[in-house]
Order: C-alpha cells, then structure tokens, then sequence
C-alpha cells in the first residue's frame, strides 16, 4: 500500500448522521496505490513534490450524485510525526461552480502514527456533479500526513436495526435501539394505534434524540399507549417502524371507582363492562384486576325502563279524547303500542270513565227507617222526587234524581167468592166470608202484616115454568 502524502486545511464542519443499513452501493473508490495525485483529482496548496504540501489546502473529487440519496464520505488517514494535534482533517461535498463548501466531518485531529477512519454522511438538494473530498491544516509546514482508501458510498435510509424495550414503570418506559450507520431517530408516542402509512402521525410526544437509549417519560399510570420510530438520514427520513404497545405499571394508591349509567328494557338482559344477566334495576359493584395487577372497582347504576304504562282518563258528557290516533267518546279500556325514548317497545293501556250529566235512580224504603242517600249523605222520611246538582271531581256538572218510594208495614186486601168459590191465602184455603191476616218480611226487610176480608155472594135461584107431552122425554130449559 502506498501513502499519499497531504497538508491540510482548517475547516469547521457538522456531520449529518443516519440510521440503518440495508443494501449499500459504492458510488466512488479510491485506494491511491499510484502513489501520485489519481486521476480525476483536484488539489490546492504548493507542493515540493507529489506527497508533500508545505501550504494548507484541500484533495476533492468530482462525482455524480443523486437528490433524495444519503451518502458516506469516509478516508483511512495519519500524521507521520510523535508530536500529538499538529494536523487535522475535515470531509466537505461542494456542488460543481459553487464557492461555499458544505462541511460534513468537522476539524479532527489526527493521530501520530495510527491509522484511523474518519467517515460523515451528507444528501444532496438535486441531482448533479459535486466534489467530494478533504481539506485541513497544518501546524509546521515540515510534517505531513498520509491518506488511504477513500470512499463514497450510497446508503438507503431505514428504520433502526434494533428497537426493543428495555424498562417500563408507572410513568415511564425506556428504548434500546441501534443502526448501522446513522445516530438521529424520531420518535412518536400516541394513545392510540397510529397510522404508520401517514408522514405525520398525530401523537401526545414528538422528540428527536442522538442516543441509542433513550427514556420518554411524565406518562399516565396503568394506560396504553404506543411508539414509533424513524431515521432522520440527512436531509430526509425514513419509513416508520412498526407501532409497538406498551402498558404503564400501576400505581400503589387505590384507583378511583369507575362509575357507568346504563339503562335496559324491561324483559332485556344485561351483559355489559363486566355484569351478566342482569335483569332488575339496581346499583351493582364489581372488582377487577387488570394483567398489570391494578385493582379497580366498577359501579353500574342499572334502570330498568317499564314497556308498559297505565293512564285513567274521566270524560265528561260530551267530551272527546284523543288516544294513539283515536278519538274515543265512550267508557272502555284502549291500547296503543309504541316505541319509548330508550327505544323499547312499549304498551299503554288507558282506562275510560264515563260521567254523564243527568243520572237518575230509583230506592225503596220501609216505613218508619229513614233512608240515606248515598250521593249527597242526606237522610228522608217520606217518599218522592229528590235531586241533587253538583260538579265532580273531574269537573263535570250533573244532575242526580232521587226517586224514592216507602214500603208500608200495613196493607189490606179483599177478596169476592161466588158460592161453592175457595181462595188461596199464602197456603190458606178460604171458602166463607170473613177477615183473615198474614204476617211477612219484605225484599227490604221490612215486617208487614197483609189483611184479607173475604165476601161471598150466593148463588142465583130461578124459577122456570114449562111443559111436555104426555109420552116425551123432559131435556131441560
């Protein structure tokens, strides 16, 4: 292996890291076995002979590069001299016809007599040449340093190579992840799943860390939640890794209870947030331990909706009302089905009175009892037409009528028997004249005596003159 002999530049330079490594593609080689300046080479600063500079300056190479495309410049380089810090190197890319370079590795020191690699990674804005190369700085112009295997090389931009869980507490979780070449990750923390298709997930921590371990914390106790990752390469970044789950450890203090309103219809059974066959309303308490350990309590107000209803409606003489699209006159029991507020399936059934305006009535009494009429209290004597007008409880104005008729405890009756004549006498049989009684209870109560005078009446007698020849027979008048 030959040295190629260099003095360099100062130069200030930032290095643009990215993260995995899948396929690599060299874009450009170079392993100076020549031991002259390669072809294709640009270099700046006076020279003694091919290997020695005794000016600052810079080694560039011009190649074709691609926007959108992360790419590693890297060089095996030392300093030929046992005093430490007096060379250093920095890496830069300049666009063909541009002025400014654009730095990649920033000033490092070499080491005296070690060959070390120095390597830093850059993208482009758009396609065309630019110079890739190396400038530094010297501090005596009588030392120098040499370079090896220079190489450009084109790296795709993926997600880490590693990306596991390494602690999770109650309000923290910590990540271990690596990558082949590049140190910049960002990373997501959501509620919920989130969509990795999207260039820009809604999530409640967005950060940019530089460390391959790294702990997001001030979360949520006994909660889920989910991260994702990606690779800043330069100026892009790439695709999202997979979402991964996460559930915060519980906390020591008690979980507060969780209390839930539901509602059921009548005949319905309910089977929901961890009750079964439920059927009557009620407060219910459960207690739960999730797969963390967390014990929580939950409290289930359960109402239980009526699918049936029942109304009474009084109507007035004259009066409508109207009921499940009918419109009703008369006393009667009616139904209407319909669908309630909670969506169940429900009958009302109305009761119909009926008060109408006029009522009449009529009652019997015994002579001597006073009789109570039961729709005014009032109490009679004697019979006859009573009314009463008044407005009932349901606003109806209505006449009541009284007819009222006393029962005596004495009646009299009498009977004519034609001679040879019998009567009947509550089993009795009578044949002659005369005055005979009977004692009885009424339908009322009422003991009443009956008086029977009895005539009799004799029978007609009626002579007759008549004849008949001598030797006839006699038939009769």
């Amino acid at each position: 292996m030959k040295n190629f002999l260099f003095v360099l530049l100062c130069v200030f330079c930032l290095v643009v890291p990215c993260t995995n490594v899948g396929a690599q593609a060299i874009v450009y080689s170079e392993g100076f076995e020549s031991g002259t300046t390669p072809t294709g080479w640009t270099r700046s600063g006076t020279a003694s002979s091919s290997y020695n500079w005794h000016t600052n300056g810079s080694f560039k190479r011009a190649l074709q590069l691609k926007a959108g495309k992360n790419y590693e410049v890297s060089i095996y380089a030392r300093m030929d001299d046992i005093i430490e810090n007096s060379a250093h190197i920095s890496l830069f890319y300049q666009q063909e016809g541009a002025t400014t370079k654009n730095v990649c590795l920033p000033s490092t020191y070499l080491t005296s007599n070690t060959w070390n690699l120095y390597s830093a990674y850059f993208s482009v804005p758009t396609d065309g040449v630019y110079y890739v190369g190396l400038e530094g700085v010297i501090d005596d112009s009588a030392l120098y340093f040499a370079l090896d295997n220079f190489r450009v090389r084109e790296l795709p931009c993926d997600p880490p190579t590693q990306n596991e869980i390494i602690a999770v507490t109650d309000t923290s979780f910590s990540v271990q992840i690596s990558s082949n070449y590049f140190n910049s990750w960002e990373v997501r923390v959501c509620t919920s799943e989130p969509d990795i298709n999207l260039s820009d997930p809604q999530a409640i921590i967005v950060d940019t860390i530089a460390s391959q371990s790294f702990t997001i914390d001030n979360l949520q106790a006994n909660t889920d939640y989910w991260y994702i990752i990606r690779s800043l390469c330069s100026n892009i970044a790439s695709d999202w890794s997979a979402p991964i789950h996460i559930i915060t450890h519980c906390v020591e203090q008690p979980i507060a209870p969780i209390e839930i309103y539901d509602t059921i219809c009548e005949g319905e059974v309910y089977n929901k947030n961890g009750f079964s066959n439920l059927t009557v309303a009620n407060r219910y308490v459960q207690n739960f331990t999730s797969t963390l350990g967390c014990d929580s309590t939950v409290i289930l107000y359960l109402t239980v909706v009526d699918v049936n209803s029942y109304l009474t409606v009084n109507l007035c003489e004259g009066d409508t009302y109207s009921f499940g699209g009918q419109t009703i006159t008369g006393a009667g029991v009616y139904t209407d089905t319909a669908t309630n507020s909670r969506g169940c399936d429900s009958i009302t059934v109305l009761t119909v009175t009926y008060t109408a305006k006029y009522y009449e009535e009529t009652a019997y009494f015994c002579e001597g009892t006073p009789y109570v009429w039961s729709k005014n209290g009032t109490s009679y004597t004697v019979g006859g037409r009573y009314e009463n007008r008044l407005t009932n409880a349901y606003g109806c104005d209505s006449i009541q009528v009284l007819n009222l008729i006393m029962l005596p405890t004495n009646s009299y009756v009498t009977a004519e028997l034609c001679q040879g004549q019998n009567y009947d006498f509550f089993g009795t049989t009578i044949t002659e004249a005369g005055t005979y009684t009977h004692t009885l209870a009424n339908t009322l109560g009422c003991d009443s005596i009956i008086n029977l005078t009895v005539t009799t009446t004799p029978a007609p007698f009626t002579q007759v003159s008549d004849y008949v020849c001598e030797g006839q027979e006699y038939y009769g008048y």
